[in-house]
């Protein structure tokens, strides 16, 4: 049974996810298994952020940071961060794929390239994995695998 259906959607955040940022993330965090606390979601500048227990309201201060950057609104979506995969379980997310370390889709992702993936069905942002270990996200499309790896950290 999904433990994320009592926080998502979410409603009645302390921070106030609203508007166009709320639907975007909304739709993508219907694909989580894992619960966040709606009272920790915050937005700022179009960038969702899951706050730390107990932080306290932070509207006007101006900071760098603060709590697990999820990902950011844009062109009418979002758009789900490095760290956010990197924070997640395979089972925490209903949208993903582990191979073992040694199969070529591995150092296909890790160049960035494009990994034709048996689960024709998933489409959508989708949690790569190795060993069951995340590496980033992909955006799946019939059975392609659009390689969304953070650009810096890609092998060349």
């Amino acid at each position: 049974e999904n433990e994320g259906n009592d926080s998502i959607p979410i409603q009645n955040s302390n921070f106030g996810l609203k508007g166009e940022v709320r639907k975007y993330f909304e739709d993508f965090a219907a694909n989580f298994t894992k619960s966040f606390e709606n009272s920790r979601l915050d937005a700022k500048n179009g960038m969702i952020y899951y706050m730390p227990k107990k932080v306290p309201s932070l509207r006007g201060l101006k900071y760098i940071r603060c709590g697990l950057f999820m990902g950011e609104c844009k062109k009418n979506r979002f758009e789900p961060s490095q760290a956010l995969a990197m924070a997640l379980k395979p089972e925490e997310y209903k949208r993903s794929v582990s191979f073992k370390a040694e199969d070529i889709c591995v150092e296909k992702y890790l160049r960035g390239e494009t990994v034709d993936i048996e689960d024709a069905g998933l489409n959508g942002w989708t949690l790569f994995c190795v060993d069951e270990f995340p590496l980033g996200w992909g955006k799946c499309n019939r059975g392609r695998l659009k390689n969304k790896y953070n650009p810096n950290w890609r092998k060349l």
